[in-house]
């Protein structure tokens, strides 16, 4: 794959933040993928309804067709295998499940078929407590299956879509550059700063103050955001130059967890470029620092309420860390299959059908 056309994408998918369209991007890389339809969409987990779908079609589809599918799609035996996957992880669902097994079928025949919807390769953009997103292209009964070039574009990417929807849910709707500052600063329940390439606070709101004065991880070194811990400020500092300036990001880099035993505290550093923004001042190498802090899950308490094995608690916790099935399958040195299993036994324990639904069901266990 061409870097030159992973620098497009990722141009057109921040640029989709600003806009409040995706269409761009993704009619790029369906055109890229040789797909013959990409989409995208967000869903508020307390929401039946999608906040919205962007889709682009490369054929004369069946709107009839389409509008069955945003009806029925949990009717999808591919919803099956998606509905375990955590946030971040990229799945073709069709080398999971064989369509010939359900090419008989009323749901096949009246929407897969004229959408033309045989070869998926999709990703979890978001999967949390507020909300469910993803990302899906496919191909057609006649077309070939996805190469390993297009599991290493969607890989490339990744990160960078992840962060852009979580963007795009704080900044939905807005569409002027004053306003969308105006956001920041008015976010009541969510402690923010804007960054400029130094770590130099341009912009915080009034949660993000009240923190920096009353928790003890970080300091303000004048007007310089600084960890008090040595070797978390170097990750820090080497997060924010890849976060600013790197074309390829890895999940990881993305995110910090800060040491926070002592105080029982779960605290959570997430940066994201802000590449469309410029200030008033001329500062344009941005980037927005969200900081999650809230109490510890009581582990204990989540095992004993649902019974719950040590090495099924290991695998929710792990999720909770927002690890990926494909990095657990190596780590734990168990199939991809077999964690599914896992995954399917721990929702039945713990009375819930999707993973959104678990981080939900966690949350009631912080002490």
């Amino acid at each position: 794959m061409e870097s030159s056309n992973l620098s497009q994408l990722i141009y057109l998918l921040y640029g989709s933040v600003a806009s409040s369209n995706f269409q761009p991007f993704l009619q790029l890389l369906a055109d890229i993928t040789k797909s013959n339809k990409a989409f995208i969409s967000l869903k508020k987990i307390t929401d039946d309804s999608p906040l919205f779908i962007n889709t682009v079609f490369n054929f004369d589809y069946s709107p009839a067709a389409l509008i069955a599918y945003q009806q029925r799609h949990l009717e999808d035996p591919l919803f099956e295998v998606v509905r375990y996957l955590p946030e971040g992880e990229i799945v073709s669902p069709t080398e999971v499940i064989e369509v010939d097994s359900y090419k008989s079928s009323e749901f096949y025949h009246l929407i897969l078929a004229p959408l033309r919807s045989h070869h998926a390769l999709g990703m979890v953009v978001i999967r949390d407590e507020n909300y469910d997103s993803s990302l899906v292209i496919n191909r057609g009964p006649d077309d070939s299956p996805y190469e390993p070039d297009c599991y290493q574009l969607l890989t490339q990417l990744g990160p960078h879509v992840q962060q852009a929807m979580r963007l795009f849910t704080l900044f939905r709707d807005i569409s002027q550059q004053q306003e969308m500052l105006k956001v920041v600063l008015n976010q009541s329940d969510k402690a923010l700063l804007v960054l400029d390439g130094d770590a130099d606070i341009q912009l915080s709101n009034a949660p993000a103050d009240r923190i920096l004065a009353l928790l003890p991880y970080w300091t303000r070194q004048g007007n310089r955001f600084q960890l008090c811990l040595s070797a978390e400020q170097l990750r820090f500092r080497a997060l924010l130059k890849q976060c600013l300036h790197a074309e390829l990001l890895n999940q990881e880099r993305l995110y910090l967890q800060l040491s926070t035993d002592d105080t029982n505290m779960q605290v959570t550093l997430t940066l994201a470029p802000l590449r469309w923004l410029e200030l008033e001042n001329g500062c344009d190498n941005l980037c927005l620092l969200t900081i999650n802090y809230q109490q510890a899950i009581g582990w204990y308490a989540v095992k004993t309420e649902y019974g719950l094995t040590s090495r099924e608690l290991e695998l929710v916790q792990a999720l909770h860390n927002n690890q990926k099935l494909t990095e657990l399958s190596a780590q734990m040195q168990i199939s991809y299959h077999t964690l599914r299993k896992h995954l399917q036994t721990i929702f039945a324990k713990c009375r819930v059908n999707s993973q959104s639904e678990l981080m939900l069901l966690l949350g009631q266990f912080r002490h």
